[in-house]
């Protein structure tokens, strides 16, 4: 697993820029989704955030979906997902 100073994991940093192709791609490889990096938001606020977070939090929902379907840990967020993250009206998931 590949990790850069911060904790921040390559799908992580995929999910944060709504990279949905290299999402998929490290899905497909197994990689690890519920580890946690220390991401900078804007305005200079640090925050720890799994691949899963950074999707919601930028709202790149359908990565979020993407990364939902493959088994990211949801238990960290609250209790179940909103129910528009689990609809497949656009065939992703």
């Amino acid at each position: 697993m590949n990790v850069d100073d911060c904790g921040v994991t390559p799908v992580l940093a995929a999910a944060l820029n709504d990279h949905l192709q290299s999402c998929v791609l490290l899905v497909r490889s197994n990689c690890l989704l519920d580890v946690v990096g220390e991401v900078k938001l804007s305005a200079g606020v640090q925050r720890q955030l799994t691949a899963l977070q950074g999707a919601i939090e930028r709202h790149h929902f359908v990565v979020a979906r993407l990364l939902l379907a493959a088994g990211a840990s949801w238990t960290n967020i609250s209790a179940q997902p909103p129910q528009h993250l689990l609809n497949d009206d656009d065939g992703c998931l």
